[in-house]
């Protein structure tokens, strides 16, 4: 069913109080919760995650984006335009998602997890190179490191078939998490690519 409310909750260091707030949203299943979890530095991941076990895939289309430290809620504008383009992005309309998310950058040109966005809906519709540039400017303008970051550019990378770029991003991405499955067994995809269609090599890690 698609949903037909999308409800957006930002949390930051609030292991009580986000399920309280989860728990008082109306299950039903045409309601989609997006948490936004802001780097938080208690268990409010630990109380998002259990919430998701217990409820989210039940009663919601559930979506929980975290380790993201940035200020967008400091501009109504650009926050609006976000929200707005959230909504497009995870109902699939990723040509009104894009336009939203320029929209947010725009407004707050230093923000980097709208340029973040950017790329996602344009890897989303298939326009691999903007999608690169896009991740390229989020890299550059977020204060730390971002794993995430660096797995959306190698995968845009990848479906640009530059296997061997991407064999470089995966790698960056597994240094920053070396606990994520997913990053890990991409790398191991690019590898193998690499070695097929670039230039056979033994991968030594």
């Amino acid at each position: 069913m698609r949903p037909k409310v999308s409800v957006i909750i930002p949390v930051w260091n609030q292991e009580e109080l986000i399920t309280r707030a989860l728990l008082s949203i109306p299950k039903r299943e045409d309601i989609q919760v997006i948490v936004i979890n802001d780097a938080s530095t208690d268990d409010t991941c630990l109380s998002i995650a259990h919430f998701d076990m217990e409820y989210g895939q039940e009663f919601y289309e559930f979506l929980y984006l975290k380790e993201y430290k940035t200020e967008f809620l400091c501009d109504k504008e650009a926050t609006f335009a976000f929200a707005k383009g959230l909504i497009n992005y995870y109902t699939g309309q990723y040509d009104d998602a894009y336009d939203d998310f320029y929209d947010a950058m725009e407004s707050d040109p230093n923000n980097d997890i709208y340029s973040f966005y950017l790329g996602c809906a344009s890897y989303k519709l298939e326009d691999f190179m903007e999608a690169m540039s896009f991740f390229n400017r989020a890299i550059r303008k977020s204060s730390k490191k971002n794993a995430y970051y660096y797995f959306w550019r190698a995968l845009a990378r990848y479906r640009n078939a530059n296997y061997s770029q991407a064999v470089n991003e995966f790698k960056k991405a597994v240094k920053l998490d070396p606990n994520n499955e997913i990053y890990t067994s991409w790398l191991n995809f690019a590898v193998y690519d690499e070695n097929t269609y670039d230039h056979p090599r033994n991968y030594l890690g």
